[in-house]
């Protein structure tokens, strides 16, 4: 679920069938829903563009804050860059990963991988 401005697909060079775009107001946020067959630390990779400069978010999982992300600026909206967040604690089965404004700023959100 995003309460996201909206999804766009102008840009070069993103994954899938497009980005969520233009996402810097305080009511706006992502959740994303996952699954996982063991329980401990995780690793969250957000693949992004910060054309205006940094951005940061924060990020709860479960409703727990679990860190907060800075997003670097990237030279332009369509220079992708990854933003990582080690040692997420997850619990095996379902878990919610939910992302809402940090450090204000214009944040373009192409990709969330999960790694051990």
């Amino acid at each position: 679920m995003c309460r996201c401005r909206r999804a766009e697909s102008s840009r070069p060079g993103f994954t899938g069938r497009g980005y969520l775009a233009g996402w810097n107001a305080a009511d706006q946020a992502l959740t994303i829903h996952v699954n996982v067959g063991r329980a401990g630390p995780h690793q969250l990779r957000f693949r992004y563009a910060a054309g205006a400069g940094d951005a940061g978010r924060r990020i709860l999982v479960n409703g727990a804050q679990a860190g907060d992300l800075r997003f670097p600026a990237t030279q332009g909206w369509g220079q992708w860059g990854t933003a990582v967040l080690d040692g997420v604690r997850l619990a095996r089965g379902h878990n919610t990963i939910r992302m809402e404004l940090g450090a204000g700023n214009y944040l373009n959100l192409d990709a969330v991988t999960l790694g051990t």
